[in-house]
């Protein structure tokens, strides 16, 4: 699922609310959850639909005639090898009836991104309206911390006097970075502790502890305590579960998804090392630092649907803490020339590449979609032009890239 360049959405906010206009005779709108843009190509293989083989937008007998025709050993490029294990068996027969009918619709990058907007400005003096088409259903008994979410339920009408209704598709957002909690969640990276849900792959510690952080946000109901994974745990194998956040954020999203399949029984959790995420469950991604090493990274880069990563080039959030690859910590030293970068950050990229060398870990980036967001101007009279350019490229980029306005106040 790609951006496409041409794109353009108009906003304007008078106090909740939000208009778009979309200009572009290539471009399929639909207003499932507000101003959303894909592509025709894009819309025949959505991320709940893993199972619709013959690219119609429904799971049907077609699909199960070519999902039969493919029995036995395969590839993996097969697309009837729905869980990618190398062969079309059973486990696809099940996974492809469970997404029997009509595919839902999938959640655009412009979506996802206002969802990502919404929770990080939502204690802010200027709240950023939630997209039409979803409402709050879980929230922490906190009104502002470290690690925040948010669940959101998918509305739809009912055929019988149009009331409104909610459909079983839910979508957890993380905040990314707020306060200095949140900054030693991105700094931890060492050590790398084993992520027992994919086989081989290590999480950082900061990765691990925020993710520890959001599964244990409480909200009370009626004097009853409820953590998010109660939450998780009261879903059903008929809900669908989206998974989004920017920067820390982001990278909480790419860990909290596997760890769902692995954990969740609506999920298919089975607590038996992961092949591949279920139908039912996707995450995506903007701005996020690494989580993980290489074995975490390639998992994800194996579920081109299930998985979606968005980056800016010019961003320096990505780059860390990657040791190689297209996004890696050496760019960071040339991103922004001919501004100079500051000798206390180059002092701290240094103290952690020397951190990561003597405690033998390395990151690597996932695969991912990536623009470039053209260097801004400070401000005249900004004091460090260097550290101004990292919030521009950092927020009001992926605000431009993806909801059309420039303007977007960053958290």
């Amino acid at each position: 699922m790609g951006i496409m360049n041409s794109d353009r959405c108009t906003r304007s906010r008078t106090g909740k609310r939000l208009a778009c206009i979309c200009v572009n005779s290539r471009v399929w709108v639909t207003a499932l959850a507000g101003c959303i843009f894909m592509s025709a190509a894009a819309r025949a293989q959505t991320m709940w639909c893993h199972a619709d083989l013959n690219q119609d937008h429904q799971v049907s007998a077609p699909d199960l005639s070519m999902l039969l025709s493919d029995w036995g050993p395969s590839a993996h490029s097969v697309p009837a090898d729905l869980n990618h294990d190398g062969q079309v068996n059973g486990e696809d027969l099940e996974a492809m009836f469970l997404e029997w009918g009509l595919c839902a619709d999938a959640i655009s990058p412009n979506t996802a991104y206002a969802m990502c907007e919404f929770v990080d400005m939502l204690h802010s003096v200027d709240p950023y309206p939630l997209t039409p088409g979803w409402q709050v259903v879980w929230e922490p008994d906190v009104s502002r911390g470290s690690c925040y979410a948010t669940v959101l339920q998918a509305t739809g009408q009912s055929s019988k006097g149009g009331e409104a209704v909610l459909l079983p598709m839910y979508a957890i957002v993380i905040q990314g970075t707020q306060n200095h909690v949140d900054a030693v969640f991105d700094m931890a990276v060492t050590p790398q502790l084993p992520f027992e849900p994919i086989s081989g792959a290590k999480v950082g510690q900061g990765s691990t502890d925020a993710l520890s952080c959001v599964l244990n946000l409480v909200r009370t109901i009626d004097g009853v305590k409820l953590t998010l994974t109660d939450f998780l745990n009261s879903l059903h194998a008929t809900d669908r579960l989206f998974i989004t956040g920017h920067s820390l954020g982001g990278n909480i999203s790419s860990v909290l998804a596997p760890w769902i399949a692995f954990h969740v029984p609506a999920f298919r959790g089975r607590s038996t090392t992961l092949t591949y995420l279920p139908a039912n469950l996707c995450a995506m991604t903007f701005a996020a630092p690494t989580a993980g090493n290489l074995a975490f990274a390639e998992f994800l880069n194996n579920e081109p649907i299930a998985y979606h990563a968005f980056f800016n080039s010019n961003d320096v959030v990505p780059n860390a803490w990657a040791t190689n690859g297209p996004l890696n910590l050496n760019r960071i030293h040339t991103l922004f020339l001919p501004t100079r970068i500051p000798s206390a950050v180059n002092k701290l990229l240094l103290s952690k590449k020397l951190e990561m060398a003597k405690a033998s870990v390395s990151y690597a980036q996932t695969n991912g979609v990536s623009f470039t967001f053209p260097l801004g101007t400070p401000p005249r009279g900004t004091i460090d032009p260097w550290i101004w350019q990292v919030g521009y490229q950092h927020n009001n980029a992926y605000c431009a890239q993806f909801l059309g306005s420039i303007n977007c106040t960053p958290p």
